[in-house]
Formats: structure tokens, C-alpha cells, sequence
């Protein structure tokens, strides 16, 4: 069973095997959202797959908010594993930034989960 719509956030690829938004699910309803300084989402060697906010794996953008994401600032270190549980979401500490309410990727992730679709 696939999700109607899937968002990546600050995710540094897709999983092993994954190269397109296509292999997740409908393409027009796989979302990433990728700030320029997240040092989490930046991984260059591709040790979770290709990049899934890279145009050619095929899912639609959200636009972040231009401050920076720091893992280290928020997590303490860029890959620990701790884990924020908010209504109904399983959210990493790396990951709480793009989720902080009125924030350009919380305002779009609530109208996509809405059934208003994405950018």
C-alpha cells in the first residue's frame, strides 16, 4: 500500500534501490524539502541513494525558508537519532526545523495533507 502523497524533509536520499520519485509512488505526489545548508540533506556520496531534492529524481519542491537548518545546533551531532513525536508525525531532531509552525514547509505540508495540493 502507498501513501496518497509522500514528503521528504532534510532527507539525504530515498533509500538503497530508490533513483526516482516514480518508485515511491505517483511523482506528482512525492514532495521534498531540502534547505541550502542542511548538512544532512548535502549527503555527497550517496550512501542513502541519489538526492531526492536533485530535479532529475523527479518529486516536487518545497520551498524552505532561506535561514539555515544546523544538525549540529539542533541535534547535537549531524546523524543522532533522536526522535521528536508530535500529533500523528515521527520526526526526527533534524528534521524539527522545517516543521516549526508558520514556516514555509509547515504552511505547505498541512495544505498537501489537506487535499490542496503542493507548489
Amino acid at each position: 500500500m502507498r501513501p496518497d502523497d509522500l514528503i521528504l524533509t532534510g532527507s539525504p536520499g530515498a533509500g538503497e534501490g530508490v533513483d526516482h520519485a516514480s518508485e515511491l509512488g505517483d511523482p506528482d505526489h512525492v514532495y521534498v524539502a531540502a534547505a541550502p545548508h542542511d548538512g544532512v540533506a548535502d549527503d555527497p556520496i550517496g550512501v542513502h541513494g541519489p538526492d531526492p531534492s536533485h530535479p532529475d529524481f523527479g518529486a516536487r519542491q518545497i520551498a524552505t525558508d532561506p535561514a539555515p537548518v544546523d544538525p549540529i545546533s539542533v541535534t547535537g551531532s549531524p546523524m543522532s537519532p533522536v526522535v521528536v513525536v508530535r500529533p500523528d508525525v515521527l520526526i526526527t531532531q533534524h528534521q524539527a526545523p522545517y516543521y516549526e509552525p508558520g514556516s514555509r514547509v509547515f504552511r505547505q505540508v498541512v495544505a498537501i495533507a489537506a487535499g490542496q495540493g503542493g507548489p
